[in-house]
């Protein structure tokens, strides 16, 4: 099994591309640590034994700390951190935003990333190795009308990404990122609903040249691959996950 006896943590794992790559971690052989602010309960039951559910707000470095004391005390060791955590905030351009918005999606999508990643190096070090995966966008790599607090933090993750590849690649930590396109999440479901089908395959499927939408299970592959021993050589990169946007 791709990924048997890793022990992972999965932020914004209760729901989305968090809950898939959990479901698929946990069927590849890992140990998947849940973190979300509220617990799914029916996908605790679908992961079974091998996932446990810890409460976290990844934004509150106190309750950060607490996650990974119980990850070490349950676990020993960490072999896989995938940052998903993470929100749209509003649709404002900068002179229409408040500047408590901002720091609010950058609260969790940037400092929730560092704070998880700190704890997380401090431990893979001591094993001279890990894998870290953080959830970027498309919107991280070109700019967008819309979303401008969300754009600048998913552009701060790949960034971040990056600069902590070079750092600790001399201790066999591999750091890289993914940025999906549009991705049918609960989310994106919603937004569908709330403006028909017409109009979200104008303005969001007919942006990607293999058509439609990204699935969630389209995200989590990319992620085992780059969790997996398969991808030891590969780091620092932005894995982009797209239908095609990006070569527009």
């Amino acid at each position: 099994m791709r990924l048997k006896d890793k022990i992972a943590i999965i932020t914004g794992g209760s729901s989305g591309i968090g809950a898939e790559i959990c479901k698929l971690f946990v069927s590849k052989g890992a140990k998947v640590v849940v973190v979300s602010r509220h617990e799914n309960k029916a996908l605790m039951n679908q992961l079974g034994e091998n996932a446990v559910f810890f409460s976290t707000d990844v934004s509150d470095e106190k309750s950060v700390e607490k996650l990974y004391k119980f990850v070490l005390d349950k676990f020993a060791k960490l072999d896989i951190l995938v940052n998903n955590a993470g929100i749209t905030g509003e649709n404002l351009h900068t002179h229409e935003l408040e500047f408590s918005e901002w720091k609010r999606v950058f609260d969790i999508n940037v400092n929730g990333s560092f704070l998880m990643s700190k704890q997380a190096i401090l431990l893979m070090i001591k094993e001279r190795s890990g894998s870290i995966i953080n959830i970027g966008s498309v919107l991280g790599v070109v700019g967008s009308e819309n979303f401008g607090a969300y754009c600048a933090s998913k552009a701060a993750i790949i960034a971040m990404s990056k600069q902590d590849a070079i750092n600790y690649a001399k201790y066999n930590i591999r750091v890289n990122s993914i940025s999906p396109g549009t991705v049918m999440t609960e989310l994106v479901a919603s937004m569908k609903d709330k403006i028909g089908d017409e109009s979200f395959k104008s303005i969001f499927a007919s942006n990607h040249p293999l058509g439609g939408v990204g699935e969630p299970k389209d995200v989590a592959y990319g992620a085992l691959y780059l969790a997996s021993d398969e991808s030891k050589w590969v780091t620092g990169t932005n894995l982009v996950i797209d239908g095609g946007f990006l070569a527009r």
